[in-house]
Formats: structure tokens, sequence, C-alpha cells
């Protein structure tokens, strides 16, 4: 079975299922910072799509310039009990998605 992660509001609330994990790893730092800026400034969920797509792409951005080991934690964090066979993060502006498990 496996999960996919699609876009930087899915990927926000799975970061804040663990933000402990997230923050004793400094690479990941920045992304939970992403997040709570866009929380605190994208009022996406008004409809306003430019202002949706600017995160997006910021996100993906972020998300595409962590090593692998970044990655790794990351799978550790979106399948925190190992229930699937593989994890994606995909990016709803490129259409691309990043498998890290």
């Amino acid at each position: 079975m496996e999960l996919e992660v699609k876009g930087f509001i899915q990927f926000c609330r799975f970061l804040s299922q663990h933000p402990d994990r997230i923050a004793n790893n400094k690479e990941l730092e920045p992304l939970l910072d992403f997040c709570f800026d866009a929380v605190m400034n994208c009022d996406c969920h008004t409809g306003k799509l430019e202002k949706t797509n600017i995160y997006e792409t910021r996100f993906e951005e972020k998300f595409k310039s962590l090593s692998a080991v970044a990655l790794s934690e990351m799978a550790h964090i979106l399948d925190s009990r190992n229930n699937f066979s593989e994890v994606f993060v995909s990016f709803p502006i490129s259409g691309e998605k990043i498998k890290v498990k």
C-alpha cells in the first residue's frame, strides 16, 4: 500500500503531528518554519489560487533541496507507524512526485 502526500497543506498537517522530530533536524527546520508562515499568511482556504500557487511553488523548491538523509527522516515522519510500503510527496503545480520511501 502507498501513501501520497499531496501539496503543502497536506504535508504541513503531517508535520504538525511530529514537530519534535522536525525541530531535532537542522535541515528540516526550514520546512516547519515554512508551514508556520503558510498558516499565518497564505489564507489559501478562501480560494485565493494565486497565493496558494506561490506557496505550492515555494514548498516544492524547499522539498527538492533536501538531502537523501533528510528525505529518509521525512519518510519516518510521514509513515511513523510503518504502515506503507511506499511514501510519495507530490507537487500540484509541476505534477511531479518524489518517493521518500
